[in-house]
């Protein structure tokens, strides 16, 4: 049923609340995701709650095979009645800075299970705070459109991720935010590359990682960007180039991609 009776109420995981977007429409927003989740049928995409937690929508999504990322406590709590609890453990990923243990902790009682890691003191906050849970370690950005980002070198991020599995966690991958990644799908071939590195090297100290988190930033209909048919065969030709049939798992998240004007 189209949800048009009155322009909702855009509420952020922080509880803060925007004034109505007129126009918006959680069927469209739908359609556009399963549209994408169509043509990028061999990747999991996690809908960035920080770009608008409308209820409707998000149980809409969920319905649709979303994951969710989230950005502190109260978008996970927000989400967990409707996310899924797959054994790779992307239904809720929290993609938040970690400043304190009872941040994480706050977290993980809302049903996070995989956090993206930015340094060793974040990771050995997830260490302390959800053990057992699943980390992926933030690189630096690959462009300088992208400076200001905060993550790790490769050399820097296999350290991260060999304290991780010394502290008990499950290191199980890379994260990128790659902002140019909505202008352009030559981003992804960048990421995918870094990320083989990444995998070699931690492979060399004992790690077996199978997870590429493309980040952010897939184009709204309004940004007159290429086709989503381009992201889709640039990814796949270069996860075929970098790991040939040992293709891992690739998470990429979505916003403005789904809710299109409305999230302006």
């Amino acid at each position: 049923m189209t949800m048009l009776a009155s322009p909702p109420v855009r509420t952020l995981p922080s509880g803060r609340t925007a004034p109505p977007v007129s126009g918006f429409d959680v069927t469209s927003a739908s359609r556009r995701f399963r549209r994408m989740a169509a043509v990028l049928d061999r990747t999991t995409l996690l809908y960035d709650v920080a770009t608008r937690g409308d209820e409707a929508l998000l149980v809409s999504l969920a319905r649709a095979g979303a994951g969710f990322a989230v950005e502190d406590a109260a978008g996970a709590a927000a989400c967990a009645p409707h996310a899924h609890a797959g054994p790779d453990r992307s239904g809720l990923v929290s993609t938040a800075r970690l400043d304190s243990c009872d941040e994480v902790a706050a977290m993980a009682g809302s049903g996070v299970r995989t956090f993206v890691v930015r340094s060793p003191e974040e990771t050995c906050r997830v260490a302390i705070a959800a053990p057992g849970s699943a980390v992926l370690v933030r690189v630096v950005p690959l462009s300088s459109t992208e400076e200001g980002a905060e993550g790790c070198t490769v050399p820097e991020a296999v350290t991260v991720l060999r304290q991780a599995g010394a502290s008990g966690l499950d290191a199980v991958g890379v994260s990128f935010e790659i902002a140019s990644l909505r202008r352009s799908p030559r981003a992804i071939t960048a990421a995918v590359g870094a990320s083989a590195r990444l995998f070699g090297a931690a492979a060399e100290v004992g790690l077996r990682l199978d997870t590429i988190d493309l980040g952010g930033g897939l184009p709204a209909l309004e940004d007159g960007a290429p086709p989503l048919a381009s992201y889709a065969a640039t990814l796949d030709r270069s996860l075929l180039q970098e790991f040939g049939i040992a293709r891992p798992q690739t998470l990429v998240r979505v916003g403005r991609a789904v809710v299109g004007a409305a999230a302006a």
